[in-house]
């Protein structure tokens, strides 16, 4: 039934985000009681009115006006909800989401589903060689081999260096 009231205070166009957005911010427990206050976890944000919210959030205002009472707890539900920044309109909100997904403290307390997580780390170079010079790391065979070809490459029995005498037999062996 919020839903629908919301929806007649918002943009056309931004409709079809109410109920994905209102879902979103109850699986993070973010919910609103019977006289439309924001509730977090079962805690009332006195004064906050649904329909103020999303109405601040879906429209730019023209003059810097003051956010509605509760929208900081608001945005700390749409930050948590991992709620995509192409459905909110306001400029000034967004432009707070971006600020606060730099905010390196911000990113420590994210959800674990966030991009940086699925891809996989990339190494430095140092942390490469580390890993090989690592015991705990590396096989031991390898080990050896590479300590013995690092310290005298031409006493080396896994790797037998072949010389050339000229530019043919070069091109051939590259």
């Amino acid at each position: 039934m919020i839903a629908k009231y919301i929806a007649y205070t918002i943009p056309k166009t931004r409709k079809k985000y109410i109920i994905p957005i209102l879902e979103k911010l109850r699986d993070a427990h973010y919910t609103f009681n019977d006289m439309n206050e924001l509730q977090k976890d079962g805690k009332t944000e006195y004064r906050s009115n649904v329909i103020d919210l999303f109405s601040y959030l879906m429209r730019n205002e023209r003059a810097e006006s003051q956010p509605p009472p509760g929208f900081h707890t608001f945005l700390q539900g749409i930050l948590d909800a991992d709620i995509p920044i192409g459905w909110i309109v306001n400029k000034n909100v967004k432009e707070l989401i971006l600020l606060s997904q730099a905010d390196p403290k911000r990113r420590d307390q994210s959800s674990p589903s966030t991009l940086n997580e699925s891809k996989p780390k990339k190494l430095t170079t140092a942390e490469r060689l580390q890993t090989i010079s690592n015991p705990e790391t590396s096989p031991e065979p390898e080990k050896e081999a590479i300590k013995k070809t690092l310290s005298d490459p031409e006493s080396s029995p896994t790797i037998q260096l072949k010389q050339w005498t000229n530019w043919e037999e070069a091109k051939r062996l590259s």
